[in-house]
């Protein structure tokens, strides 16, 4: 069985799967497959050229056994940064308690994992810029 995480941004949606043990070692990366897929170890990534909101994109996720990407290391947050120029989706949001981030695997935002202005926090969308490394 595979857990599935899924990247979102204005124009794409990038899907990453993680095995069940949830390793999912962002070292070694692999080349594109082709314009809509990436793979990294253990971690596979698509995206499409459909236009969602945020909780359709997350939907239209999980009908396909996916979520929006969970971004927990660096090396993870370079490679969808290089997969995307767009603003994009991820599974960051306040939806369960405003002002209180947190990924769709319901673990928090750690501060000091990303540097995010103070507007950014208003909606789980974030440009390629505002996603600094730890």
């Amino acid at each position: 069985m595979e857990l599935v995480s899924v990247y979102k941004n204005d124009n794409h949606e990038t899907c990453s799967r993680y095995n069940e043990m949830g390793l999912d070692r962002d070292g070694d990366i692999y080349p594109k497959l082709s314009q809509t897929e990436a793979r990294a170890q253990n971690s596979w990534f698509f995206m499409s050229t459909e236009k969602k909101s945020w909780s359709d994109d997350r939907q239209y996720c999980r009908d396909r056994g996916a979520d929006l990407v969970i971004i927990n290391s660096e090396e993870k947050q370079r490679f969808i940064s290089s997969f995307t120029t767009e603003r994009a989706w991820i599974g960051l949001s306040d939806r369960e308690q405003e002002g209180k981030m947190t990924w769709v695997d319901y673990s928090p935002l750690k501060q000091g994992n990303m540097t995010m202005e103070e507007e950014a926090l208003q909606a789980p969308c974030f440009s390629k810029s505002e996603l600094l490394p730890y």
